[in-house]
């Protein structure tokens, strides 16, 4: 995430995102990282 800016990432991914890792559903490093990049990602 080093220089990306979240701004205008998805407010209620990222919200699930971040719920999900703290409550253990979501534990795959590689699966969290896509799911990050998928919110940094800029739309299409």
């Amino acid at each position: 995430m080093n220089g990306a800016d979240p701004g205008d990432a998805d407010q209620e991914a990222a919200y699930a995102l971040v719920i999900d890792v703290a409550a253990g559903h979501e534990t795959d490093v590689a699966r969290i990282a896509g799911r990050l990049r998928a919110l940094l990602r800029p739309p299409v």
